[in-house]
Formats: C-alpha cells, structure tokens, sequence
C-alpha cells in the first residue's frame, strides 16, 4: 500500500503544523486566489502539484521531492526517527509490512499492521 502524493502531503503538513491556508500561502503565495482550496484539491487528489510546487513542498518538509512521489518501486514510510526511539521492536514490522505492501499481500500486511498496534498500544 503506497500512499498518493496528496496524502503524503496532508500528512506532512499536519506534522508540521501548517494550516491548508498556511502551507498554500508559502507555496502559491500571490498567484492563487484561494491557496487552501488548491492545497485541499491536491490533498484529496482531485489536483496534481507542478514540480515547482512540488520542490516548494519539499523544502518546506524538509524531505526530498521525490518522498513525495512514490512509485510502486520505491514505496517509502514517512515516519518520525522518534517513533523508532520509543518503539525499537517496530523496526523489523515496519520493513516486512514494506515488503508485504511491494508485494500486494493485503492479508499479510494487516497482520503486520495488527501487531504494530498492539506493540503500541502495550507501550501506553
């Protein structure tokens, strides 16, 4: 399971604690007339970013364009080093659940998903 480009970027934007309108006004800045409505059309994928708007994204997360844009071939997980800090044991579910996801096993990876869970949810 590979996330879209919009979901990616909803993600990351609420990770950094941007508004739609916040991160629309640094990204499109005077060119568009309502940045959070273009902002919330690529979050739902009813819009596809340019590349310029795209790198603009990207600097802003302060990730690489193409973690943006992943491809069957190169499904990425965006998740914050703290994560595996606080849940080390995680690290082994997260790349089978990667190569259950590349390999299109849904029952697989909601067991992996399942498990992750658990081991989180012990921990609280």
């Amino acid at each position: 399971m590979i996330l879209e480009t919009g979901e990616l970027i909803a993600i990351l934007r609420n990770r950094a604690g941007l508004t739609q309108q916040q991160l629309g006004e640094s990204v499109f800045g005077d060119a568009v007339a309502n940045p959070n409505v273009k902002v919330k059309k690529i979050e739902k994928g009813q819009q596809a970013p340019t590349p310029d708007e795209l790198k603009k994204m990207a600097s802003i997360f302060k990730v690489k364009v193409n973690e943006l844009t992943p491809t069957e071939t190169d499904a990425t997980f965006i998740l914050d080093n703290n994560l595996f800090e606080m849940f080390p044991e995680i690290r082994a579910y997260l790349q089978m659940l990667n190569e259950a996801a590349k390999a299109n096993e849904k029952a697989i990876a909601a067991s992996i998903i399942t498990r992750i869970a658990e081991i989180i949810n012990d921990k609280k």
